[in-house]
């Protein structure tokens, strides 16, 4: 999980981001982690994987302390700084995560929640069509989908192979419910399509809505 964590998180910096990422270091890793990275280390560009540090359980604060100064590192992670009220892991400064507010729910808005929605599971290396036939020039193709966690590809196209939106991948979709609509200027059959082959170990569950509104 913290490989796959990881990975997508440089993903999303890469495709998002280049050249933001300075270093990211990985401390207290594991030992299992190191051949684990070799794994998914070739799945991103060597530009953005030779900035990952990995440091072990006994000498990471000194790897750290060779990249950064200790006037500039908190005393948390080894170096001298300090925050306001003598904080060793300066939460002014950096920003943790933690446990959501009480009251807040994520699935509150889940396709999965939602009665008219239908599942579909998409297999690793694998991906699912999805035809939609449109009998009304004019009308709109509508589609809301989710998956059960990781992340997907999605586009739209035409029976009749036309591109109408090039299949990318959405890195938060188990998270945020995707949400988008199609004018169908002619009638005919439109292909959602769904693209799980980049994943290797992973099948995907998403739960859809898809209608056509000719009014």
């Amino acid at each position: 999980k913290a490989v796959k964590t990881l990975t997508n998180l440089l993903q999303v910096m890469e495709a998002n981001f280049p050249e933001c990422l300075e270093k990211c270091f990985v401390i207290n890793a594991p030992s299992f982690f190191p051949m684990a990275w070799k794994m998914v280390r070739p799945f991103l560009s060597d530009r953005t994987s030779d900035k990952v540090v990995v440091c072990g359980k006994d000498d990471w604060k000194e790897r750290l302390l060779r990249i950064i100064d200790a006037e500039h590192l908190p005393v948390h992670w080894g170096g001298n700084m300090v925050g306001p009220g003598n904080d060793p892991q300066c939460r002014h400064k950096i920003n943790f995560g933690g446990r959501f507010e009480e009251g807040i729910d994520l699935m509150e808005s889940s396709v999965f929640n939602e009665s008219d929605a239908q599942l579909q599971t998409i297999s690793r290396r694998d991906r699912w069509e999805l035809p939609v036939v449109v009998d009304t020039s004019g009308a709109w193709l509508s589609w809301r989908f989710q998956t059960a966690s990781g992340d997907l590809a999605f586009g739209l196209r035409s029976q009749g192979g036309e591109c109408l939106l090039p299949v990318r991948r959405l890195e938060a979709c188990n998270h945020i419910p995707q949400e988008g609509s199609w004018l169908c200027d002619t009638p005919g059959t439109y292909v959602l399509e769904f693209d799980n082959s980049y994943s290797w170990l992973t099948d995907k569950k998403i739960a859809y809505i898809v209608k056509v509104h000719t009014s």
